[in-house]
């Protein structure tokens, strides 16, 4: 479905006109506050996980990127918004291709950690819109990890809804619940409401899996 499609669906469902592709830039009242309602209703959805599969960086093999630790450089931009997971980070020597995983600590535990000015990194932990790893790599290392870009809002009418139809109940719903609760209509609201909420659970289930339990993320 598009934007507009989704849009569309959620004014019929509030008997309200449906939009074109030739209005819908122009779209005032509760046309306009309805497209505002899905751009909400699909981040809130987003909020809940840093890890959606729509959202995976597909640039490198088998979604994981592969990037390089500078001699002497603790510390590495990450990009604004961008998300790796911090419990699959693998590290590859590349003189001897001997792979370790590195292990996750937080940033606190770093402060407070004796720092080996140099060596082999062993641990990973966030920084200030980066992260970092530790001891500062003391020779150029090759790190793999999967990394997840940042949402984006739907702007024109054609934009794609980037997860599949079986789940497009689950953004209607909470598109409706923005929209009724503008129009002062609570019942409908709860309503639709109760309605998103158990459909993100199954969209939970079937899109996350076992990542329920291991949400640790940049």
């Amino acid at each position: 479905m598009t934007y507009l499609d989704v849009v569309n669906e959620v004014l019929r469902d509030v008997n309200e006109v449906p939009l074109t592709a030739l209005n819908f830039a122009s779209a005032r009242g509760i046309q306009d506050f309805t497209k505002k309602a899905v751009n909400r209703a699909y981040l809130d959805i987003v909020l809940f996980s840093q890890e959606w599969p729509w959202l995976l960086d597909t640039t490198g093999a088998n979604g994981t990127i592969v990037t390089s630790t500078i001699q002497g450089q603790q510390f590495y931009d990450l990009g604004q918004l961008h998300n790796i997971d911090l419990d699959t980070v693998v590290l590859r020597d590349p003189d001897t291709g001997a792979t370790t995983n590195l292990d996750y600590i937080s940033y606190d535990a770093w402060v407070k950690s004796q720092k080996v000015s140099e060596g082999k990194p062993t641990h990973i932990f966030k920084g200030a819109g980066s992260y970092g790893v530790t001891p500062t790599p003391d020779k150029v290392y090759e790190i793999t990890y999967s990394k997840w870009d940042p949402a984006t809002r739907f702007t024109t009418d054609v934009d794609v809804i980037p997860f599949s139809d079986q789940f497009t109940s689950v953004l209607l719903n909470r598109a409706l619940f923005y929209v009724w609760m503008w129009r002062e209509n609570l019942d409908h609201a709860n309503m639709n409401n109760t309605n998103y909420e158990r459909g993100l659970v199954e969209m939970k289930r079937q899109l996350l899996g076992s990542k329920l339990t291991r949400m640790r993320a940049i």
